[in-house]
């Protein structure tokens, strides 16, 4: 099973490379580094301010939310609002199936 997990992978990776509208679109590894943080801490989620940490506090806040975007349009995440004391928090969790 892992095999073949492993080669479908590596198929939708070449085809990501092969059918590439540009160069900057492969070499946008934001939104794949926000999805790898997101996916290791499937449990809890992750804030805003966690996907910032992971970036090295270097990202664009409007970087990181047009990538987040993007995840969410393509099914790959889920924003979720979670309830506090105060205002909800924001988390955002990969979908199961992604």
């Amino acid at each position: 099973m892992r095999a073949a997990v492993t080669v479908w992978r590596y198929s939708a990776a070449t085809c990501r490379l092969v059918f590439a509208k540009d160069v900057a679109q492969i070499a946008d590894d934001l939104p794949n580094r926000l999805l790898g943080a997101i996916r290791r801490n499937a449990s809890a989620g992750l804030r805003l301010t966690d996907l910032h940490a992971v970036c090295g506090r270097k990202e664009r806040a409007d970087a990181i939310h047009a990538a987040l975007t993007a995840l969410e349009q393509a099914g790959a995440v889920e924003r979720r609002e979670v309830a506090t004391a105060g205002r909800p928090a924001e988390r955002w969790y990969p979908r199961a199936w992604a």
